[in-house]
């Protein structure tokens, strides 16, 4: 499986919130190498990730493989948006 990068069209996207799951914020913005990918992205595994490449928390929508939505607001870092539904997408909605 190939590793599937959706970028951002705004920088400061983070990760929405799995539904019934936090997003979870795992790097900070200080830690972040400039190469780091920004806005959605599955690993070589299939898990899906967002990563807020701004200062500030930003508002992210994320759709699931059934068809649900839900939105949430994340920190600068990488957001694992995976909870009990597989996430197939994530992108930037408002500033938090």
């Amino acid at each position: 499986m190939g590793l599937t990068i959706a970028f951002a069209v705004l920088a400061g996207v983070t990760t929405a919130t799995a539904a019934g799951a936090a997003p979870s914020s795992t790097t900070s913005t200080a830690s972040q190498s400039a190469n780091e990918i920004c806005g959605y992205w599955e690993d070589r595994f299939g898990s899906s990730f967002y990563t807020h490449c701004g200062k500030t928390d930003v508002a992210i929508r994320t759709i699931y493989q059934n068809g649900t939505t839900s939105e949430g607001c994340v920190a600068p870092g990488r957001t694992f948006l995976d909870g009990k539904q597989k996430a197939t997408y994530a992108y930037y909605i408002y500033p938090c």
